[in-house]
């Protein structure tokens, strides 16, 4: 992994943890509603068919059922960046669907720069901020 990268996530888990504490748990600690991290690893476009991968860390917002078990499953609303020299800068905003916390499956609108947006499916990693 990038060392951008995990510093990235790295300090937004330190910086979320000191600030939100064990807040967010409702229902007897059955959901939890607060921020997660993903990692982007691979890209199908649904128009082309084009298939593509790369790192592409993100910063999520959602809510999880039964967040303290292996089995927990939720869904988050994530922002993730592309950004550098060489290479068009990308933004993406996703709808992502999670599986025993760390699996991510999502889609949503990509818009890389000059050119329209584009939809497409992901499938990362994820990690649970201020659990």
């Amino acid at each position: 992994m990038d060392t951008r990268v995990s510093i990235i996530l790295l300090s937004g888990y330190l910086s979320s943890t000191a600030i939100a504490g064990e807040k967010g748990y409702f229902a007897n600690d059955k959901l939890h509603v607060g921020l997660s991290t993903t990692v982007l690893v691979a890209s199908y476009n649904l128009a082309t068919g084009d298939i593509s991968g790369g790192v592409d860390p993100g910063i999520c917002f959602g809510i999880s059922a039964w967040p303290r078990e292996w089995y927990t499953a939720g869904t988050d609303m994530c922002a993730a960046f592309r950004l550098g020299q060489g290479v068009p800068n990308q933004a993406r905003l996703i709808f992502l669907v999670k599986f025993a916390d760390y699996i991510n499956i999502g889609i949503g609108p990509t818009v890389v720069q000059h050119e329209s947006p584009q939809w497409l499916l992901h499938l990362g990693f994820g990690a649970p901020i201020n659990r």
